[in-house]
């Protein structure tokens, strides 16, 4: 052992979700297009690391579809999971193994994200709720979603520190084209 404090990082592959990512609700959040670059690069980052990614929209008959950025991203999913509830956490259940970790990010923070991560966390699972690929309307809202997440035990991070976090070491076999990522991240 080397004495040095270990980071407590979960053994089982984080579980990738964007919540309502959708173009119609997107047109209101002053931060959408860095909001939008951020979650891509998650997509993007997520694929190459094999983590699971699932999607939702929020009444997409009514709100629409998901940003086509994110759609041509996540065409292997399929569609994206239609729900009515503001919580996504009833809608992605199946898809979750019990106590997975979950890396959270969409719209809006103090609405769907903020329910669907309180719910997950009550179920069990730890969340990482991406700030810089989160939004809403109002920036308080957004900032007192995050901080009340917090409290509540969610981790808020940023997209390019969970991504480094679960790559973990330059000798990772996707370091070079993860890097490569980032690297557009920055000069979005």
């Amino acid at each position: 052992m080397s004495g040095e404090p270990s980071l407590s990082l979960d053994m089982m592959p984080p579980f990738l979700l964007l919540v309502d990512v959708q173009t119609r609700i997107l047109r209101g959040i002053p931060n959408a297009p860095s909001l939008l670059q951020r979650a891509c690069f998650l997509v993007d980052a997520a694929h190459l690391l094999d983590l699971p990614i699932a999607a939702t929209a929020q009444v997409p008959e009514k709100l629409g579809p998901l940003d086509e950025q994110l759609t041509h991203r996540i065409a292997s999913l399929g569609e994206p999971i239609p729900k009515q509830a503001f919580s996504a956490a009833p809608s992605i259940q199946s898809l979750l193994q019990p106590g997975q970790p979950i890396w959270v990010c969409g719209i809006e923070t103090h609405i769907c994200l903020r329910q669907t991560v309180l719910d997950l966390i009550q179920a069990g699972h730890s969340c990482k709720v991406i700030a810089d690929a989160a939004g809403a309307r109002g920036r308080l809202d957004h900032d007192l979603a995050l901080q009340e997440l917090s409290v509540a035990g969610a981790t808020v991070s940023t997209a390019e520190t969970v991504v480094y976090e679960q790559c973990r070491t330059a000798a990772h076999p996707r370091f070079r084209e993860l890097t490569a990522l980032v690297r557009e991240l920055g000069e979005a």
